[in-house]
């Protein structure tokens, strides 16, 4: 969400980082530092295209900004639109190794239907359209598995507004206010296969059964009902109000408070309702109540009544929010023969909220795709950190700089206690070209709110 036009730097930071920026910074910290301000105006637009004629790109950044010695107001706004690009046009077909070749091999989830005989035999019904949907024949997967690739893109569409504002003001010699406000809605989309139905009995009597014999279809993928398509929308807030200032001349301080929430709607059109399939397979209930009798043996067979009765448009809604109150203060502590020792301490006081409502459907287990609970919760902590650099040589024989740093954090969490990190990491620039490094850390990652508070969620294993 932060656009590229207002972005003064990028700093890596390569080391294990949690004893200075808490918990998830277990193999180092890139910090993204946005301009402090700007005096005029700056347009830009970038386009472009791939050389085949599509994965269309349009990008418009518009900065205003005004800067004077007593503070400075900042606004961007961005917005970009990427096409697609059909996977079929970079990729004829989905491979696979088979006999020590690559050669295509699709999914095993048909457009006929994979079903088991009472003797073990693999079939599979008709996937001719001009065919006889009571058609079936053994299984090959060579000549009946699904070719994924004509329904996937190889990049997939996105659109993106963004809106952001920074100010600063001067209220006294040493004493600034400043702000941020940021607004990023996104929507996004995605095609994707036909859905597939699993695990389905068929007794030899059912009027759809074909072969004569009791069978156990494993796999059907609807092919009649064309793609899925999933989408995505969503929108992210930042807020950010604080003072900062200056004392002593070698001393600086800020406090700040943030608040940011994103809040995402997310789903697929064309999932099958498992209830209302199973009422349409059910010769007791379908043909009368305004429930259709399906025939889903055999590609073609699938009517649009039974489409309409049990497909649906999947929806879900979810979100996080975050609150923090921080407060940090630096400077210079006292000189030494290389240089002057600086410490840094901070306080931050954070509270982590997320929730995801799943379409109801899903909640309830009567989707075809994966189940899961609602989730709901709130993570809330105090951490206290402090560090240090102090400078061992300087303009020395083979030692140009030698520093020792050392950061050491405090964290306590409400819901599964507390926690402590330190960091120690020695600097040597032996020359102007050559520098070594040693750091020795420890780190640490909280559960997310998903992984705490999370109900029961259901997976597919596939073993081959």
């Amino acid at each position: 969400m932060i656009p590229v036009s207002i972005i003064q730097r990028v700093e890596v930071l390569k080391d294990g980082a949690s004893a200075i920026y808490g918990a998830d910074a277990v193999a180092g910290v890139v910090n993204i530092i946005t301009k402090s301000e700007f005096d005029g105006v700056e347009a830009a637009i970038k386009a472009g295209s791939a050389f085949e004629g599509d994965g269309e790109e349009l990008q418009l950044d518009l900065t205003w900004g005004v800067a004077n010695d007593k503070g400075s107001l900042m606004a961007n706004i961005s917005y970009q639109n990427a096409g697609e690009v059909f996977m079929p046009d970079r990729v004829d077909c989905p491979r696979s190794e088979v006999g020590g070749q690559l050669v295509c091999f699709g999914s095993s989830s048909t457009i006929g239907g994979r079903a088991l005989l009472p003797d073990g035999t693999r079939i599979n019904f008709n996937q001719d359209p001009n065919g006889s949907g009571d058609d079936w024949a053994v299984y090959d997967p060579l000549v009946h598995n699904f070719d994924f690739n004509q329904s996937f893109n190889a990049v997939n569409p996105l659109e993106r507004l963004s809106f952001s504002a920074f100010g600063e003001r001067d209220l006294a010699e040493n004493l600034r206010i400043v702000g941020e406000l940021m607004f990023t809605n996104r929507q996004t989309d995605q095609p994707a296969s036909p859905t597939t139905i699993r695990n389905i009995s068929f007794d030899a009597s059912h009027p759809t059964n074909p072969t004569g014999q009791d069978v156990f279809l494993e796999n059907r993928r609807i092919y009649e009902s064309g793609n899925r398509d999933f989408f995505q929308e969503v929108n992210t807030w930042r807020m950010v109000a604080g003072l900062e200032g200056q004392f002593n001349d070698n001393w600086s301080w800020d406090v700040s408070y943030n608040w940011g929430r994103n809040t995402g709607t997310d789903g697929s059109t064309n999932i099958v309702n498992l209830l209302r399939l199973n009422e349409t397979l059910d010769t007791s209930t379908c043909g009368s109540n305004g429930i259709p009798c399906a025939d889903i043996l055999g590609f073609g067979d699938v009517t649009q009544d039974v489409m309409d009765y049990i497909l649906f448009t999947m929806i879900g809604t979810g979100g996080n929010e975050q609150i923090s109150f921080a407060a940090n203060v630096s400077g210079e502590l006292f000189d030494m023969p290389a240089g002057p020792v600086f410490v840094a301490a901070g306080f931050e006081n954070r509270k982590d909220k997320g929730w995801r409502n799943p379409d109801s459907l899903v909640a309830i287990g009567a989707a075809n795709t994966n189940a899961a609970d609602p989730i709901s919760g709130t993570v809330r902590s105090d951490e206290f950190y402090a560090e240090v650099s102090l400078p061992l040589f300087a303009d020395a024989p083979f030692a140009e700089s030698m520093t020792l740093d050392a950061a050491f954090r405090y964290s306590d969490y409400e819901t599964f206690g507390s926690d402590d990190n330190y960091k120690l990491g020695l600097n040597w620039q032996i020359v102007p070209s050559f520098k070594l490094r040693a750091n020795l850390s420890t780190a640490f990652r909280v559960p997310n709110v998903n992984e705490l508070f999370g109900g029961v969620a259901e997976g597919n294993l596939t073993t081959t």
